[in-house]
């Protein structure tokens, strides 16, 4: 094998790690199972950060981002529950082209994600970046919650064990 078709081998593997996950770092930060991107594909990886809400820490909860946008079907992504990446940070990766989400937090006994039961959910967002870091006490009438929205490559995390 010479230089170049070993440097096509190692280029074709990397790829294939990215895109499964495994052991690539993001911006510098590394997790323990799988990669921190914001594209996966022909998707998008948003988090919910809950590190600021006791509120939404409590009681083991599961969360669900709910997505829409002009002119494509409004749906809990994947039918699933958010993957945990870290202490209080959770993510979804969501088709390209959504511009919205709803981020909403669920009782533990709960099989799949609905807005029958739900505990809490954030207002209406628009997807501003890779990271949402919900505040700490509802700010509407209603009990839905703000927050505010950073870069991944900003955000320290411990990561999930």
């Amino acid at each position: 094998m010479n230089r170049k078709t070993l440097g096509i081998s190692i280029g074709v593997l990397c790829s294939c790690l990215l895109v499964a996950g495994i052991g690539v770092t993001y911006a510098g930060y590394a997790t323990s199972e799988k990669t921190v991107n914001p594209t996966v594909g022909s998707k998008r990886v948003i988090y919910l950060s809950t590190a600021s809400s006791a509120n939404w820490r409590n009681d083991n909860p599961k969360f669900s981002a709910y997505v829409w946008a002009d002119g494509k079907v409004a749906h809990f992504v994947n039918d699933a529950f958010m993957e945990t990446v870290g202490t209080n940070l959770y993510r979804a990766a969501i088709p390209t082209g959504y511009t919205h989400v709803l981020f909403v937090r669920h009782p533990t006994a709960c099989k799949a994600p609905s807005f029958t039961e739900t505990w809490n959910q954030t207002e209406d967002l628009a997807i501003e970046n890779d990271v949402f870091t919900v505040a700490a006490n509802p700010v509407s009438e209603g009990g839905k919650f703000s927050g505010s929205w950073s870069a991944m490559a900003n955000y320290t995390y411990t990561s999930a064990a």
